[in-house]
Protein backbone atom coordinates (compact mmCIF):
# COMPACT_ATOMS: atom_id res chain seq x y z
CA UNK A 1 0.00 0.00 0.00
CA UNK A 2 2.59 2.59 0.92
CA UNK A 3 4.27 1.65 -2.74
CA UNK A 4 1.47 2.44 -4.34
CA UNK A 5 1.05 5.68 -2.34
CA UNK A 6 5.04 6.64 -3.11
CA UNK A 7 4.18 6.29 -6.56
CA UNK A 8 1.26 8.17 -6.73
CA UNK A 9 2.58 10.95 -4.59
CA UNK A 10 5.48 11.29 -7.22
CA UNK A 11 2.94 11.78 -10.04
CA UNK A 12 1.54 14.50 -8.53
CA UNK A 13 4.85 15.93 -7.68
CA UNK A 14 6.10 15.49 -11.37
CA UNK A 15 2.06 16.26 -12.58
CA UNK A 16 3.20 19.95 -10.77
CA UNK A 17 6.35 20.32 -12.18
CA UNK A 18 5.23 19.53 -15.95
CA UNK A 19 2.72 22.45 -15.57
CA UNK A 20 5.03 24.94 -15.28
CA UNK A 21 8.12 23.92 -17.57
CA UNK A 22 6.02 24.18 -20.66
CA UNK A 23 4.53 22.02 -23.32
CA UNK A 24 7.53 21.08 -24.55
CA UNK A 25 9.65 20.23 -21.94
CA UNK A 26 7.22 18.55 -20.34
CA UNK A 27 6.29 15.96 -23.15
CA UNK A 28 9.94 15.37 -23.25
CA UNK A 29 9.40 14.40 -19.91
CA UNK A 30 6.86 12.08 -19.58
CA UNK A 31 7.71 10.51 -22.80
CA UNK A 32 11.02 9.61 -21.82
CA UNK A 33 12.31 5.69 -20.84
CA UNK A 34 12.71 6.64 -17.14
CA UNK A 35 9.35 7.52 -17.28
CA UNK A 36 7.73 4.81 -19.40
CA UNK A 37 9.26 2.80 -16.95
CA UNK A 38 7.89 4.77 -13.48
CA UNK A 39 3.95 4.52 -15.85
CA UNK A 40 4.38 0.61 -16.12
CA UNK A 41 5.40 0.30 -12.16
CA UNK A 42 2.35 2.31 -11.29
CA UNK A 43 -0.16 0.62 -13.56
CA UNK A 44 1.34 -3.03 -12.02
CA UNK A 45 0.96 -1.81 -8.74
CA UNK A 46 -2.69 -0.66 -8.85
CA UNK A 47 -3.46 -4.01 -10.30
CA UNK A 48 -1.24 -6.18 -7.88
CA UNK A 49 -3.48 -4.47 -5.35
CA UNK A 50 -6.75 -6.09 -6.61
CA UNK A 51 -4.64 -9.60 -6.24
CA UNK A 52 -3.03 -8.74 -3.02
CA UNK A 53 -6.11 -7.36 -1.00
CA UNK A 54 -9.21 -9.26 -2.23
CA UNK A 55 -10.96 -6.94 0.49
CA UNK A 56 -11.05 -4.86 -2.50
CA UNK A 57 -13.06 -6.57 -4.77
CA UNK A 58 -15.37 -7.03 -2.60
CA UNK A 59 -15.99 -2.94 -2.04
CA UNK A 60 -17.54 -1.76 -5.45
CA UNK A 61 -16.30 1.67 -5.28
CA UNK A 62 -12.89 0.43 -4.42
CA UNK A 63 -13.05 -1.33 -7.12
CA UNK A 64 -14.29 0.89 -9.47
CA UNK A 65 -11.54 3.44 -8.39
CA UNK A 66 -8.90 0.75 -8.73
CA UNK A 67 -9.96 -0.03 -11.89
CA UNK A 68 -10.62 3.74 -12.94
CA UNK A 69 -6.75 4.31 -12.48
CA UNK A 70 -5.58 1.11 -14.53
CA UNK A 71 -8.08 2.08 -17.35
CA UNK A 72 -6.65 6.37 -17.26
CA UNK A 73 -2.88 4.94 -16.94
CA UNK A 74 -2.88 1.95 -19.62
CA UNK A 75 -4.48 4.12 -21.92
CA UNK A 76 -2.24 7.00 -21.09
CA UNK A 77 0.83 4.87 -22.24
CA UNK A 78 -0.64 3.12 -25.09
CA UNK A 79 -1.19 6.94 -26.12
CA UNK A 80 2.25 7.64 -25.30
CA UNK A 81 5.08 7.87 -28.45
CA UNK A 82 6.59 4.96 -26.71
CA UNK A 83 3.29 2.91 -27.02
CA UNK A 84 2.81 3.65 -30.78
CA UNK A 85 6.58 2.51 -31.09
CA UNK A 86 5.35 -0.74 -29.03
CA UNK A 87 2.27 -1.19 -31.38
CA UNK A 88 4.13 -1.03 -34.72
CA UNK A 89 6.86 -3.91 -33.25
CA UNK A 90 4.55 -5.99 -31.73
CA UNK A 91 1.33 -5.67 -33.47
CA UNK A 92 2.42 -4.04 -37.43
CA UNK A 93 -0.07 -1.01 -36.09
CA UNK A 94 1.55 1.52 -37.70
CA UNK A 95 -0.02 4.92 -36.76
CA UNK A 96 1.87 8.40 -36.16
CA UNK A 97 1.85 9.39 -32.72
CA UNK A 98 1.31 13.32 -33.48
CA UNK A 99 2.14 16.20 -36.05
CA UNK A 100 0.54 18.89 -38.31
CA UNK A 101 -0.50 19.06 -41.79
CA UNK A 102 -0.52 21.92 -43.99
CA UNK A 103 -3.02 22.35 -46.63
CA UNK A 104 -3.49 24.66 -49.36
CA UNK A 105 -7.15 25.56 -50.75
CA UNK A 106 -7.40 23.67 -53.83
CA UNK A 107 -5.10 21.18 -52.88
CA UNK A 108 -5.37 17.98 -50.95
CA UNK A 109 -2.24 15.92 -48.97
CA UNK A 110 -1.51 13.03 -47.05
CA UNK A 111 1.60 13.74 -45.42
CA UNK A 112 2.14 14.79 -41.70
CA UNK A 113 4.75 16.41 -40.48
CA UNK A 114 5.86 14.26 -37.19
CA UNK A 115 6.59 15.86 -34.16
CA UNK A 116 9.76 17.22 -33.19
CA UNK A 117 10.42 17.08 -36.72
CA UNK A 118 11.01 13.29 -36.65
CA UNK A 119 10.30 12.83 -40.74
CA UNK A 120 6.96 12.45 -42.71
CA UNK A 121 4.01 9.68 -42.00
CA UNK A 122 1.89 9.36 -45.34
CA UNK A 123 -1.76 8.51 -44.37
CA UNK A 124 -3.54 5.70 -45.95
CA UNK A 125 -5.77 8.63 -46.71
CA UNK A 126 -5.67 12.52 -48.19
CA UNK A 127 -7.63 15.89 -47.01
CA UNK A 128 -8.45 18.34 -48.93
CA UNK A 129 -8.89 22.12 -48.23
CA UNK A 130 -12.34 23.17 -50.00
CA UNK A 131 -12.66 26.26 -48.42
CA UNK A 132 -11.08 28.39 -45.66
CA UNK A 133 -12.16 31.56 -43.81
CA UNK A 134 -12.31 33.69 -41.15
CA UNK A 135 -14.65 35.12 -38.43
CA UNK A 136 -13.47 38.71 -37.14
CA UNK A 137 -14.94 40.25 -34.17
CA UNK A 138 -17.54 42.77 -34.64
CA UNK A 139 -15.38 46.00 -33.12
CA UNK A 140 -11.77 46.79 -33.59
CA UNK A 141 -8.89 46.65 -30.99
CA UNK A 142 -7.34 49.81 -30.03
CA UNK A 143 -5.18 50.08 -33.34
CA UNK A 144 -8.40 49.73 -35.26
CA UNK A 145 -7.91 46.87 -36.32
CA UNK A 146 -10.31 43.94 -36.49
CA UNK A 147 -9.01 40.47 -34.57
CA UNK A 148 -9.68 37.38 -35.90
CA UNK A 149 -12.50 35.85 -33.59
CA UNK A 150 -11.78 32.19 -35.15
CA UNK A 151 -11.08 30.49 -38.44
CA UNK A 152 -12.38 27.28 -40.34
CA UNK A 153 -11.29 24.84 -42.43
CA UNK A 154 -14.20 22.96 -44.73
CA UNK A 155 -12.28 20.03 -45.06
CA UNK A 156 -12.79 16.85 -47.38
CA UNK A 157 -11.19 13.06 -46.67
CA UNK A 158 -10.38 11.25 -49.85
CA UNK A 159 -9.39 7.72 -49.59
CA UNK A 160 -9.73 5.29 -52.92
CA UNK A 161 -10.14 8.52 -55.07
CA UNK A 162 -13.73 9.81 -53.10
CA UNK A 163 -14.87 11.97 -50.87
CA UNK A 164 -15.59 9.66 -47.94
CA UNK A 165 -16.30 12.72 -44.92
CA UNK A 166 -16.51 16.12 -45.39
CA UNK A 167 -16.38 18.46 -41.97
CA UNK A 168 -15.68 22.07 -41.12
CA UNK A 169 -13.32 22.51 -38.47
CA UNK A 170 -13.11 25.07 -36.40
CA UNK A 171 -11.34 26.21 -32.87
CA UNK A 172 -12.48 23.16 -29.97
CA UNK A 173 -13.96 21.07 -33.26
CA UNK A 174 -11.80 18.92 -34.56
CA UNK A 175 -12.45 16.39 -37.28
CA UNK A 176 -11.93 12.58 -36.35
CA UNK A 177 -11.45 10.11 -39.08
CA UNK A 178 -9.06 7.05 -39.50
CA UNK A 179 -8.06 6.59 -36.04
CA UNK A 180 -6.79 10.55 -35.92
CA UNK A 181 -7.92 13.95 -34.91
CA UNK A 182 -7.63 17.10 -36.97
CA UNK A 183 -7.65 20.18 -35.30
CA UNK A 184 -7.58 23.75 -36.73
CA UNK A 185 -3.74 24.78 -35.52
CA UNK A 186 -2.96 27.82 -37.80
CA UNK A 187 -3.39 29.21 -41.21
CA UNK A 188 -2.44 31.93 -43.67
CA UNK A 189 -2.43 35.14 -41.84
CA UNK A 190 -1.36 37.33 -45.39
CA UNK A 191 -4.00 35.85 -47.93
CA UNK A 192 -5.78 33.26 -46.14
CA UNK A 193 -4.92 30.28 -48.85
CA UNK A 194 -3.88 27.70 -46.71
CA UNK A 195 -4.89 26.02 -43.20
CA UNK A 196 -2.14 23.96 -40.56
CA UNK A 197 -4.00 21.43 -38.78
CA UNK A 198 -2.49 19.63 -36.09
CA UNK A 199 -3.05 15.35 -35.89
CA UNK A 200 -3.47 13.56 -33.03
CA UNK A 201 -3.65 10.09 -32.79
CA UNK A 202 -6.65 8.65 -31.06
CA UNK A 203 -4.61 5.31 -29.60
CA UNK A 204 -5.91 4.72 -25.85
CA UNK A 205 -7.85 7.91 -25.90
CA UNK A 206 -11.01 5.22 -25.29
CA UNK A 207 -9.45 3.55 -22.90
CA UNK A 208 -8.79 6.52 -20.57
CA UNK A 209 -12.21 7.90 -20.85
CA UNK A 210 -13.61 4.63 -19.54
CA UNK A 211 -10.88 5.04 -16.68
CA UNK A 212 -12.23 8.21 -15.88
CA UNK A 213 -15.90 7.23 -16.38
CA UNK A 214 -15.19 4.46 -13.56
CA UNK A 215 -12.79 6.47 -11.45
CA UNK A 216 -15.90 8.87 -11.24
CA UNK A 217 -18.57 6.22 -10.09
CA UNK A 218 -15.87 4.49 -7.77
CA UNK A 219 -15.91 8.25 -5.76
CA UNK A 220 -18.89 8.91 -5.85
CA UNK A 221 -20.14 6.13 -4.29
CA UNK A 222 -16.87 6.06 -1.70
CA UNK A 223 -17.87 9.56 -0.71
CA UNK A 224 -21.43 9.85 -0.88
CA UNK A 225 -23.29 6.40 -1.98
CA UNK A 226 -21.59 4.68 1.32
CA UNK A 227 -22.24 7.96 3.72
CA UNK A 228 -25.66 8.21 2.56
CA UNK A 229 -26.19 4.21 2.82
CA UNK A 230 -24.47 3.63 6.01
CA UNK A 231 -26.57 6.92 7.39
CA UNK A 232 -29.71 5.74 6.93
CA UNK A 233 -28.88 1.98 8.49
CA UNK A 234 -27.67 4.16 11.84
CA UNK A 235 -31.07 5.74 11.66
CA UNK A 236 -32.85 2.42 11.02
CA UNK A 237 -30.79 1.09 13.95
CA UNK A 238 -31.42 4.22 16.39
CA UNK A 239 -35.12 3.72 15.15
CA UNK A 240 -35.53 -0.26 16.64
Amino acid sequence: MWFVLTLVTALIVLSIYGAFVGAERASELFNSVPMQIFWFLITIAFAASLVLFPSLVKRPSLLLIHLGCIGILAGSIWASQTGHEIQKKLFGIDKVHSGRMLVYEGHKINKVLMSGHEGVFELPFALGLNDFWMELYDSPDADGRRVVSDYLSDISVIEDGKVVKRKTIELNKPLHYGGYYFYQSSFDEAAGKYTVLAVASDSGLFVVFAGYVLLVAGLFGRCWLAPMAKAGANKINNGN
